[in-house]
């Protein structure tokens, strides 16, 4: 009897650990595939190289462009990353903000371009309009607003000094800039 006994819990510890071991092994290829799909599924449909995007208004003129030296597309949330992109915005009534950076991400849907790396914002000399450069780290741009803003240390510079501050909004389209916190210049009198 004894021996019965123990060739029962032989076999029941044996099955144990196959009922155990195929468990893990069924865990583990179950998330191995999830990882797999996760990543499948933010695939690239399309690229673009030195490419240029033009945004019309809804007077059909064209509000702003878009330049990059390359861009790829993902289809399951409609966004792109960007490589060197460097985007005009168009003003009736004075001269263009030209605004470029390193890198970016765009969400198409919701007209979003956020830029990383070296940002610069310039418009040039101008019969209305003395030229000014902004330099910041990251900029989000509102495409459809032509609204651009960063909580992010910027450096203003113009002819006449240098204003720093941490945080800005800006209409591009109007050019009206805000600065947020910490404002602080250098300027210079026209006359000396």
């Amino acid at each position: 009897m004894q021996l019965s006994i123990n060739r029962r819990l032989l076999a029941a510890f044996a099955a144990t650990v196959i009922a155990v071991l195929s468990w893990w092994l069924l865990t583990s290829v179950e998330t191995e595939k999830g990882v797999k799909r996760g990543r499948e599924q933010h695939v690239r449909d399309y690229y673009l190289k030195n490419f240029t995007l033009t945004g019309m208004g809804d007077n059909g003129e064209a509000d702003h462009r878009l330049v990059a030296s390359y861009l790829v597309h993902y289809a399951d949330d409609d966004t792109a990353e960007v490589t060197q992109p460097y985007m005009t915005v168009l003003r009736p009534d004075g001269m263009p903000w030209e605004v470029r950076a390193a890198e970016g991400w765009l969400s198409v849907a919701d007209q979003l371009l956020l830029l990383k790396g070296d940002v610069r914002i310039e418009r040039r000399p101008g019969p209305d309009n003395s030229g000014v450069e902004i330099v910041t780290d990251e900029l989000k741009v509102q495409l459809d607003k032509e609204y651009a803003e960063t909580d992010r240390p910027v450096t203003i510079k113009q002819q006449q000094g240098v204003t720093e501050a941490v945080g800005m909004t800006a209409s591009l389209r109007e050019g009206r800039l805000q600065l947020l916190n910490q404002v602080k210049g250098i300027y210079v009198p026209e006359n000396q």
